[in-house]
């Protein structure tokens, strides 16, 4: 395999984010070429945007090679383009960037996963919010059910709001019951589902009627609102949290629900932007009403087929007793009406009987027996 490659991830956004890969051993006599062609493929990331470089597959990481990837992304700052590395924890080219990078300038991330998120979080906080929630908007318009639409969000709320390690969407059922309806993670859903049991917490507290839209505690360790949840957060090592609430679509319970926010780091939540939480929040509500519009609208459909079966078999019915009574078609219709108020049956249900048992009441006058 040609060293190194561009591919892309969507971060689960739906935008393709480039991915500079790297592989094999960096060394002195793969310095140069590394290099080069590095150069070259940066050439196709568009300008004032983002580029992940990733040293995973790196085998070996020299003094030579480390000045490579220093070339690569001096090349990637003169072009504008904001990069992030990839590398885990003891891998052997991590300790060789420790020594070699400046974190604050390129910063390096664990996974791809959480490099996309840090990247997207700074075009996010560096260009406005067009840049990031602009292909999010598109990402939940192509989203094929409103699952994936929340999952979405889910994952541009960690990207977005820097603080945040997990997060998650808590749906408020019509019986006032809540559930996760999507997480960035599982530690997420066990949050909230010790909050359901609880009875209090910032998701709980926010889904719940005449309750404030927004609640935050940035050090769940210092006495917050909730004495038997925090404890609890605290002790599965989470030490912030933050909900803000979700609208409810036309004529359901209101709030719908909430969208939350966990930290591990005391007070890091101080730094999350509560105006973006609630765009956030909003696009998660929208998402929710558009599949609300949908159902109803196939509702409507099915109420309008059925309406339009019942009125054909009621026809139907209604010739026959008009060929077999030789009467008028009022004298049929209310024929039928007497028979359905006498049996207790639906008048669809008794026409669609009589239509189908036609064969047993024997021929109408001048029809000849078969």
């Amino acid at each position: 395999m040609r060293n190194p490659t561009l591919a892309a991830t969507d971060g689960g956004l739906g935008e393709p984010v480039p991915v500079l890969r790297l592989c094999g051993p960096l060394d002195a006599e793969s310095a140069a070429e590394v290099e080069e062609r590095g150069a070259k493929l940066i050439e196709a990331v568009e300008a004032d945007t983002g580029i992940v470089v990733d040293l995973t597959a790196v085998e070996l990481l020299t003094a030579a090679g480390a000045r490579a990837v220093t070339g690569l992304l001096n090349g990637l700052t003169a072009r504008e383009l904001r990069a992030v590395l990839v590398c885990p924890p003891g891998h052997p080219a991590r300790i060789a960037l420790d020594f070699t990078l400046a974190p604050s300038a390129w910063p390096v991330h664990d996974s791809v996963d959480g490099a996309v998120a840090a990247l997207r979080a700074s075009l996010t906080a560096h260009e406005g919010f067009g840049t990031f929630f602009v292909p999010l908007t598109k990402a939940l318009l192509r989203a094929a059910t409103v699952d994936e639409a929340l999952n979405r969000v889910v994952a541009a709320t960690v990207a977005a709001v820097a603080p945040a390690d997990v997060a998650s969407i808590t749906l408020r059922d019509a019986d006032g019951s809540l559930r996760t309806a999507a997480a960035s993670d599982d530690a997420a859903t066990e949050l909230d589902e010790l909050q359901y049991a609880l009875g209090e917490g910032p998701c709980h507290d926010v889904a719940m009627a005449g309750s404030p839209e927004f609640v935050e505690c940035a050090d769940l360790g210092a006495g917050c609102a909730w004495p038997h949840w925090s404890p609890e957060a605290v002790r599965r090592g989470w030490h912030g949290a933050l909900a803000s609430a979700l609208v409810a679509p036309a004529e359901a319970p209101d709030p719908a629900g909430a969208l939350n926010v966990f930290s591990h780091v005391p007070g890091d939540l101080v730094d999350a932007d509560p105006g973006i939480v609630r765009l956030l929040a909003n696009h998660a509500s929208f998402a929710i009403a558009e599949a609300d519009v949908l159902r109803r609208s196939a509702l409507e459909q099915a109420g309008l087929h059925a309406a339009l079966d019942s009125r054909d078999v009621i026809g139907q019915a209604k010739g026959i007793i008009m060929a077999r009574r030789r009467c008028g078609a009022a004298e049929a219709l209310d024929l039928l009406h007497k028979m359905s108020r006498n049996l207790n049956v639906g008048l669809a249900a008794l026409a669609t009987t009589l239509v189908a048992r036609r064969g047993d009441l024997g021929p109408a006058d001048g029809e000849p027996d078969r």
